[in-house]
């Protein structure tokens, strides 16, 4: 069996306890709950609007396969010896380059022991495991966990950085007492994850929100965590992986494979909505694509899988219901694994995807036919993972905006709200606002979202339940202030920001035209 080591991309598997089990049961006495995931279902406006860690229930206890690989996969970041965080936290207040060094030092492929201490970072969204002492949960004296980016040591006196580094450090401790500190940890082996720091382990609760929610939370239970293997981190080699984010490309056309307002079709444009995530059918498989493994592609900004129904199999749409046979695709080569150029295939009809080029025609419409043609072949294109990354947190800003705002809709009197109650908006606007500042040249992900027109809609809808709430209340104008500053980088001289914000100025101007904005 192999070692775990640093790099190596798991899926965590929370089990449970089975009261009614005894020796002369047949039964699992631990059985699999689900996959440690992050989520992103409501919480209570209270300030909170980064990622929440949940557990994803399976959906065949049988099997070990979640629904979608995106937000179950982790990479383990680093290790360090338990004795080595507080020396290295101390002496990076005199060296700010001891930590860069000590992680250098334990590197990709350092085999990880029980007693020793990791970080998990979530593989599609590169944020880093960590307690939020900020927020209880459910239980008594526990904690919730979440999932927040990372923070650069820039400065010895970087408090948020410090905390949030000694609060993402989990020590693996066996749950069994045949083992001990200084054994290996094995792939699918059984662990319990502990921070010494808060002297909590990780454990899973019922959320206050829904009982059908399973909210991972730090507290004194000991829930058992298996670690099944989805890639090892050995170094990429030029081929199509399971759980890679990739642009499909029509080799002949060099358009890509788009759905956008629920159209599928073949474009040239450059756009976040061609980014597709190929997810294995057995997610334990992760690795290497090969000829005859069957996948789903899960469009990553609206989370539908690409289909082809039985009733139309001629006709490509996209499905956010159907997760049967209807959505299972090849990706068929004739250089096996090591190649990066497909022809994509329906499993149960058989048909392939194809498209006709044009005289230059900016789409292509997507069809299927019966029978392979060489001019079929679709190329991969890996985006950068800043792109990925930055997707991900402007659609989750974006739909924590509009939670927020459909809370504050429903609050009968807003002049009662606290700053906490307020805070999450302006939190949002100014993660939007630091996308755009820091990352200009992705500035195509707020267009092909339609961050800044959903951002608008939903301010607007709280200044129309709550009329003129904002000239009376501090916090509100706090916030029409982060939208305007937003929108003042946002407009530039391309014609599509100017579009987006053209049907709201009349809303912007009576806000402006405010003394109190």
């Amino acid at each position: 069996m192999a070692k775990l080591c640093v790099g190596d991309l798991v899926l965590m598997v929370a089990q449970g306890s089975d009261p009614s089990w005894s020796p002369e049961s047949s039964a699992d006495p631990h059985p699999a709950i689900g996959f440690l995931a992050s989520c992103e279902h409501a919480v209570p406006s209270s300030g909170i609007v980064h990622r929440a860690a949940g557990v994803e229930t399976l959906t065949q206890t049988e099997a070990l396969e979640p629904k979608s690989v995106l937000p179950c996969v982790f990479r383990v970041e680093a290790v360090l010896n338990k004795e080595d965080i507080v020396r290295v936290d101390l002496q990076r207040k005199l060296d700010s380059r001891a930590l860069e060094n000590e992680m250098a030092y334990k590197g990709y492929g350092t085999e990880v022991k029980l007693g020793q201490c990791i970080r998990l970072v979530h593989y599609h969204t590169n944020q880093v495991l960590c307690i939020n002492v900020n927020e209880r949960g459910v239980k008594s004296f526990t904690m919730k966990i979440g999932f927040e980016s990372p923070h650069t040591f820039n400065a010895a006196c970087d408090v948020p950085a410090r905390e949030q580094w000694l609060d993402s450090w989990l020590e693996v401790q066996a749950p069994v007492k045949t083992k001990m500190d200084g054994d290996t940890v094995l792939i699918e082996d059984v662990v319990h994850l502990y921070s010494a720091r808060w002297e909590r382990y990780l454990d899973v609760a019922t959320s206050r929100l829904q009982e059908s929610i399973l909210d991972v939370v730090a507290g004194k239970d000991k829930t058992r965590w298996q670690l099944v293997p989805f890639a090892n981190h050995e170094p990429s080699v030029p081929a199509l992986r399971g759980g890679d984010i990739l642009r499909f490309c029509h080799v002949e056309s060099e358009h890509v494979l788009e759905l956008a307002s629920d159209v599928l079709a073949l474009t040239s444009r450059v756009t976040s909505n061609a980014l597709w995530a190929v997810e294995p059918l057995h997610a334990k498989w992760g690795g290497k694509a090969i000829a005859l493994d069957v996948f789903q592609l899960r469009h990553v900004a609206t989370g539908k899988l690409l289909a082809i129904s039985a009733n139309a199999p001629l006709c490509v749409s996209a499905s956010s219901t159907d997760n049967g046979p209807a959505t299972f695709f090849k990706l068929a080569s004739k250089h096996g694994g090591s190649s990066t150029t497909f022809h994509i295939q329906h499993e149960e009809s058989g048909v392939w995807l194809c498209g006709v080029a044009g005289n230059d025609d900016a789409t292509i419409p997507l069809h299927c036919c019966r029978t392979v043609r060489d001019s079929d072949v679709f190329r991969v294109h890996l985006p950068s993972a800043t792109e990925v990354f930055v997707l991900l947190d402007v659609l989750f800003t974006k739909h924590q905006f509009a939670r927020h705002c459909a809370q504050l809709q429903r609050v009968p009197n807003v002049d009662l709200l606290a700053f906490q109650d307020v805070q999450p908006l302006e939190i949002c606007l100014r993660a939007v606002h630091n996308v755009l500042r820091e990352h200009p040249s992705l500035k195509f992900i707020l267009w092909d979202q339609s961050v800044l027109a959903s951002l608008l809609d939903n301010f607007a809808a709280i200044l129309h339940t709550h009329q003129g709430v904002y000239q009376r209340h501090a916090e509100l104008r706090t916030c029409v202030r982060a939208l305007c500053f937003l929108i003042k980088d946002y407009v530039t001289d391309d014609p599509t920001s100017q579009r987006t914000i053209h049907p709201y100025l009349p809303m912007l101007q009576d806000l402006l035209g405010a003394n109190e904005a």
